[in-house]
């Protein structure tokens, strides 16, 4: 297991060592937030993350905007390495349907044959991967469209609560 810092200099390493636009594995540092839903990551960052009502994932981004991170509509895109995405808004897009709950085994199948469809080589199959993973996926691939000028953005330029530590409304990437 690495440490917290170890594992953003790993993804800032990789940010800058993929310039090419050529491959999908360029690495960018994205949280998937879901509606009512905390993100876990797996024991890198703990469920303890979620403090006085405030989700983790909210926790997280604002703790990764005050390490000298990016945030969009914060920053200028160069330097802009956080930002915000709704995977379940992603698949709807992409699957021009409605998809199965993605809890379910047909949700799953659905979200992974998306993907696939989409071109991303993914490392486990169908009946072994998470809805959990297939967000994340999603949210990554979302990144990479923006970052290559392929997705959109919506939503109002992200404010600061000082008093909270936390950022509030914000832009949210999409297709």
């Amino acid at each position: 297991m690495t440490s917290r810092g170890a594992w953003l200099r790993d993804l800032e390493r990789s940010l800058a060592e993929d310039q090419s636009g050529n491959e999908l594995a360029t690495a960018l540092v994205v949280l998937a937030s879901v509606a009512g839903q905390e993100v876990r990551i797996d024991e890198e960052l703990p469920n303890t993350l979620r403090k006085h009502g405030v989700p983790g994932s909210a926790l997280l981004f604002a703790a990764l905007r005050g390490s000298g991170l990016g945030v969009l509509g914060e920053a200028a895109q160069a330097e802009t390495t956080l930002l915000e995405t709704y995977p379940a808004d992603l698949f709807a897009k992409w699957a021009r349907r409605k998809l199965p709950k993605k809890t379910t085994p047909q949700g799953r199948r659905a979200r992974y044959d998306v993907l696939r469809g989409l071109g991303l080589e993914l490392p486990i199959g169908p009946e072994a991967i998470t809805h959990d993973q297939l967000d994340a996926a999603a949210a990554a691939f979302g990144a990479y469209l923006w970052a290559t000028g392929n997705g959109k953005e919506i939503g109002t330029k992200p404010r600061f609560d000082a008093e909270r530590g936390l950022l509030s409304e914000g832009v949210i990437v999409t297709v």
